[in-house]
């Protein structure tokens, strides 16, 4: 036990000496609670983050997206809503006409929700994928500042700016062609709010944070606590502090959740461990696997990260099934090794550290 905890101190410290990774908070805690730790280290030049804690507040990033779909699931659980019902149910056609054309053939009438939740919609991505003149909207936040954009903002840019990716998947499940479009969770949202007739953060609020006795966790801009909230750890762009509070706010469904990485752990735990979903099939539909990016695969709102086995043939690398964000934030389940781990790296320019943090923690934990 001792030695675990050793190696992850050891490993945290490591971490911070690269490039522009100022801090890093991680918690990792094994199915039985037989191992359970936490911690957190920061640059000791960095100016905004010398007050950093295991238990800091930080954006979770698109880690959101398995809360909204999630959510989306729970009401498909109900029969609320069916995966194969066309979007145009829940928004109208005036709103969405336009978004999703193809040489002139527009594809929105043949969207529906797994589409949306399982990135198989081949729409643009409003917020990573570059224009017709060759910006995204990211470069524009990062090159320019704070600004803040609702679904009507992203429908336009998707309609007049951005160009589809394929056709919608003509079927639900595994191995379908898949884009990573944050745009789908955009409207995934949209279509949660007009079901509850409540915003996001209430949504969440009443179904998950409540219920899980998830206390650090809201919604930024829409928290329906009575808590006076701490200052979530500022995100980095390099060896830039980006003070974007409109933007945070802005992504919602695709984004904008506060949290601590023991809770993060916690709802992984509820959601892996029957405590949500009523029928143990509704997780398993969820874990039906479409390539995205190598090594990546996107389930029903479920990332999992497996790396073959030519690319390490003496040691078995185990999968881990969860989500990550833009800003270096991670909350991942290892089934193999049957432990849990959250975390954030709050830096742009290092998307993908979580990923070998991943392998490193799994052999410490071996």
């Amino acid at each position: 036990m001792t030695q675990k905890i050793e190696k992850l101190e050891t490993l945290l410290q490591k971490t911070i000496k690269h490039k522009y990774i100022s801090n890093v908070i991680l918690h990792v805690q094994t199915r039985n609670k037989e191992f359970e730790w936490s911690g957190a280290v920061s640059d000791a030049n960095s100016k905004n983050t010398n007050c950093l804690r295991a238990d800091s507040p930080y954006f979770i990033a698109s880690v959101t997206k398995i809360f909204t779909a999630t959510a989306i699931m729970l009401l498909y659980e109900q029969k609320k809503l069916d995966l194969e019902n066309p979007i145009s149910r829940f928004i109208s056609n005036k709103k969405i006409c336009g978004i999703h054309k193809i040489k002139d053939y527009d594809h929105t009438n043949s969207l529906k929700i797994y589409h949306l939740i399982t990135q198989t919609s081949g729409l643009a991505d409003y917020f990573g994928q570059k224009n017709r003149q060759g910006k995204s909207m990211m470069n524009t936040l990062l090159t320019k500042g704070d600004m803040e954009w609702n679904l009507d903002t992203v429908l336009d840019l998707t309609r007049n700016s951005l160009t589809s990716k394929f056709p919608p998947a003509v079927k639900q499940g595994g191995g379908q062609k898949a884009f990573y479009s944050d745009t789908n969770y955009q409207l995934l949202g949209t279509i949660l709010e007009n079901i509850y007739n409540k915003t996001l953060g209430e949504i969440f609020h009443t179904v998950f944070f409540e219920p899980l006795d998830l206390k650090e966790s809201y919604v930024f801009g829409d928290d329906f606590s009575d808590m006076k909230r701490e200052k979530p750890v500022p995100i980095y762009f390099k060896d830039k502090t980006l003070d974007i509070p409109k933007a945070m706010k802005s992504f919602g469904p695709d984004g904008a959740i506060i949290s601590t990485a023991k809770e993060q752990v916690q709802f992984l735990k509820a959601l892996f461990e029957g405590k949500i979903f009523q029928e143990t099939k509704t997780l398993e539909w969820m874990q039906q696997w479409n390539k995205i990016f190598f090594p990546l695969e996107y389930g029903y709102g479920l990332m999992r990260y497996k790396l073959p086995r030519f690319m390490s043939p003496f040691t078995p690398i185990p999968a881990f099934i969860g989500h990550s964000g833009a800003s270096g934030s991670f909350a991942f389940f290892c089934p193999e090794q049957d432990f849990y781990t959250a975390g954030t790296f709050n830096q742009i320019n290092k998307p993908s550290a979580p990923f070998s943090l991943l392998l490193k923690i799994a052999q410490i934990l071996k």
